[in-house]
């Protein structure tokens, strides 16, 4: 069973609360972050970055057998991406789109941007039972 201890000491155990309060506390943290951290206004996020450091990484620009290997792996039973083109569909279609993806890739790696649409991400909770409640 999971436990949280509390402040006062105490453990909070009761599974209809404790979901409750961890949210409680992680959507606290940047409030109280801020409340901490001295006024900055009008001061911009990147003055308190160090300087970048040019061509301080290199990836090798891929081929269309990497691309063709990345697709075959992918596995059918799994669900389509925000695109709504599901795995089965780039395996049918794999000859016509390497060339054309392995173009956008060594684009992306090469020019450091990757589409705000290559961004997005399905995040789908799966309960998985296991503890004593």
């Amino acid at each position: 069973m999971f436990k949280l201890k509390e402040e006062d000491g105490k453990y909070l155990t009761d599974p209809l609360v404790l979901p409750d309060t961890i949210n409680k506390y992680f959507c606290s943290v940047g409030n109280n972050l801020q409340k901490q951290i001295k006024s900055c206004n009008n001061v911009s996020f990147k003055s308190f970055l160090p300087k970048p450091t040019r061509d301080s990484m290199f990836c090798s620009p891929g081929n269309a057998a990497e691309i063709y290997q990345i697709i075959n792996r992918l596995n059918n039973k799994k669900s389509s991406g925000p695109d709504n083109i599901g795995p089965r569909l780039l395996k049918e279609i794999a000859t016509e789109i390497v060339e054309p993806l392995l173009y956008l890739c060594n684009l992306s790696i090469s020019t450091g941007v990757v589409p705000n649409s290559l961004k997005i991400a399905r995040v789908i909770p799966v309960f998985k039972k296991g503890t004593d409640a």
